[in-house]
């Protein structure tokens, strides 16, 4: 087990602390322990995982680059080190990681949903008869902002690091498996758990979010041009209504 406190990762084995053969003691790198679970303290934020990450950037860049969009990894490590003044980071609570858990059992979709498609491919001896899917998402996490006594996953794959910075990271072990209802329908809860995760999924992840719109540059273009085509719309939309008037 990898522990990541404030100062430094650790590693923990398996034993108790009141075992004579406990072991828990920091390591010079992360790299060795990818395959490993690992516990992230509460007090460990976004910017202290990435200043424990940075040491070990060349590897990092080769071991996760299709994480990264094959993106070079320093970037991102830049941009978290920037300045941000306290009224433009962000108010969410927390970054969360945790499981998305699907199954598909075809033959049993088939005969539900058969007489609402007719051409469906009736399935075969070849056809995989279920399929399971588990994937780890990476979310902002905090209040509603139409309903403050609700809490609700943020996408944050266009916010710069450095608003981010300060979120501690946390990871949900509980997992709900879903499995697609009849065709149109809603998918629905099969069963529950937990799961742990490993340094390799949750390093993986989170760089594979903060890269999915690219470097900080592509996002900032992307994020401007988005932007700029809703104000395009709501512009447009306006002259249409006054129009109608």
């Amino acid at each position: 087990m990898i522990i990541v406190k404030k100062d430094s990762f650790y590693y923990e084995n398996d034993y108790s602390p009141d075992h004579e053969d406990y072991v828990c003691e920091k390591v010079a790198s992360i790299v060795p322990f990818l395959n490993h679970g690992i516990r992230i303290e509460e007090d460990v934020t976004l910017e202290d995982l990435f200043s424990l990450l940075e040491p070990d950037a060349e590897i990092l860049q080769i071991v996760f680059s299709s994480h990264l969009g094959h993106h070079k990894i320093q970037p991102y490590f830049d941009e978290i080190k920037k300045r941000c003044l306290p009224e433009n980071m962000s108010d969410m609570d927390c970054i969360e990681l945790s499981w998305i858990v699907e199954q598909f059992n075809y033959a049993k979709f088939y005969e539900k949903s058969k007489k609402d498609w007719k051409d469906i491919h009736v399935p075969t001896e070849e056809d995989k008869i279920t399929s399971l899917t588990v994937a780890i998402d990476v979310h902002g996490y905090g209040d509603d902002d139409e309903n403050p006594e609700r809490k609700v996953s943020y996408g944050i794959e266009f916010t710069p690091l450095y608003k981010l910075k300060h979120l501690p990271i946390r990871l949900d072990r509980e997992f709900t498996l879903f499995e697609p209802n009849e065709l149109g329908s809603d998918i629905k809860p099969v069963a529950e758990g937990v799961m742990d995760f490993e340094v390799f999924g949750v390093i993986g992840e989170i760089l594979s979010e903060v890269s999915f719109c690219g470097t900080p540059e592509q996002r900032d273009k992307e994020w401007d041009q988005i932007t700029e085509t809703v104000e395009e719309s709501k512009k447009l939309l306006e002259e249409e209504n006054d129009e109608d008037e």
